[in-house]
């Protein structure tokens, strides 16, 4: 019965578009909470936005709409049973979003995330790579044809993977996470380009490299430096030579490449999803 209410209640404020800094009962917060009905980018940082009752494949389909439009990223924790609704949640969990001249950035609010993990046993934490820093991307059939746009290709590609920094977070905040669920959970970290989305994830051997590792004098960034060289410039040159800058097939065999007993990656076209 309670669940039956709380369900009302949060479909209410989805409709009132109100502010709730109460919506989530024991969740830490220093913004208000501002429930909304799409995901949106939120650079002003005044308010957190949360989307209740918006499953995986809606929240994503608008997530491709956003970084053909945005020139920041923005980072969200996706709840697939969020507490205390037993619902489809988005959380926003990203701020500072800001841009440079060739990249985007985004912090990561850890308080509001790690409340999220200690009570929820999935997560799944979902950023974009905006339009705007890929050439290849959006240019005319004709510029493609151009031997001058393989410089594009190489951007392309690398803006298509989750960056070294990604990586770095997807192994701390795996880590944090099986701290709170020693038994099990899960968590999934993934970047929508738009080419299409990337998982990526620790082995067990990699999960068991970065723990063993972390508190060394290599800090377990070692997973993080092969993929940073992975993503180097002359690595992705070969990679377009073998494949006669056919994007889609450079792509996949990019992802193979980031792939070690580390690492996971899984790549899907956007028409896929």
């Amino acid at each position: 019965m309670r669940t039956a209410v709380a369900v009302v209640s949060l479909l209410l404020m989805v409709l009132r578009g109100v502010a709730a800094a109460g919506a989530y009962p024991g969740l830490q917060t220093d913004r208000p909470i501002r429930i909304v009905a799409r995901l949106g980018v939120n650079t002003l940082n005044a308010q957190r936005f949360v989307a209740y009752g918006k499953c995986e494949h809606e929240g994503v389909r608008e997530i491709t709409t956003l970084l053909a439009h945005s020139k920041v990223e923005e980072l969200w924790a996706y709840l697939p049973r969020g507490q205390p609704s037993d619902s489809c949640q988005w959380h926003e969990i990203g701020r500072n979003e800001h841009s440079g001249t060739d990249n985007a950035y985004v912090d990561v609010d850890w308080a509001y995330l790690e409340t999220l993990m200690a009570e929820n046993s999935s997560v799944y934490l979902y950023h974009f790579h905006p339009l705007t820093f890929f050439g290849y991307a959006i240019a005319s059939p004709s510029d493609k044809r151009e031997e001058s746009f393989e410089g594009a290709i190489v951007a392309d590609l690398k803006f298509s993977m989750p960056s070294p920094a990604d990586i770095h977070f997807m192994m701390e905040i795996t880590s944090r996470f099986h701290q709170y669920h020693p038994r099990g959970g899960d968590i999934r970290n993934s970047v929508v380009t738009p080419y299409g989305i990337v998982d990526y994830a620790l082995t067990e051997a990699g999960r068991t490299k970065y723990e063993s590792d972390k508190d060394a004098r290599t800090q377990g960034l070692y997973i993080k430096y092969v993929a940073a060289s992975a993503l180097g410039d002359e690595s992705i040159e070969a990679i377009i030579d073998q494949n006669s800058s056919d994007i889609a097939l450079s792509m996949k065999e990019l992802v193979e490449v980031l792939n070690t007993q580390y690492l996971r990656l899984v790549f899907s076209p956007l028409e896929e999803n």
